[in-house]
């Protein structure tokens, strides 16, 4: 009890000040707009990330846009050939992650479960799948469970789990 009266007594002799503070806020993109490939966003399945550099990613329908507010273009979409892997991207499970350089992580449901980093040039390469040799342990990945992140020098990390690598000799 004693403790407590002081501690209110000196919050009732603090001044008190407000932390307001202006924003602005930016459309990026909405269902009314018309995408890069000339359709209209349909709906859009988790919340952008953005970068320091105000770039920014975005997965809307079934399609992945990277860019600056007004000036997004196609990363990848759902009929995209997949890059070492063949076929075509089936969907895009989690949300895309961009780092501070605007390389962009996403996952993608193709072949066994697959994670990709599109360059800032928007070169897209197979970053791992579900059957990659998992370096300084024994095994190889199991299908990634969700998006990791990825860091200024490209380096990338996700939640999975091991399975026995098949090459081993017993």
């Amino acid at each position: 009890m004693r403790f407590i009266l002081p501690v209110m007594a000196l919050a009732v002799l603090l001044p008190q000040t407000s932390f307001a503070q202006s924003y602005s806020f930016t459309n990026i993109p909405d269902t009314s707009m018309t995408d890069p490939g000339g359709g209209s966003y349909t709906s859009f399945n988790y919340s952008p990330a953005i970068n320091d550099a105000g770039e920014l990613v975005v997965l809307a329908g079934q399609a992945i846009y990277r860019g600056t507010p007004g000036a997004l273009t196609r990363l990848a979409q759902t009929t995209d050939a997949v890059p070492g892997v063949s076929g075509t991207y089936q969907s895009f499970p989690t949300p895309p992650r961009i780092n501070a350089t605007g390389q962009v992580l996403f996952a993608a449901v193709a072949g066994s479960g697959s994670q990709f980093i599109a360059s800032p040039s928007s070169t897209i390469s197979l970053a791992f799948s579900g059957n990659t040799p998992i370096q300084n342990a024994a095994g190889r990945l199991s299908t990634p469970y969700f998006v990791g992140d990825i860091n200024a020098s490209g380096t990338v990390f996700y939640v999975g789990s091991r399975k026995p690598d098949p090459s081993a000799s017993a």
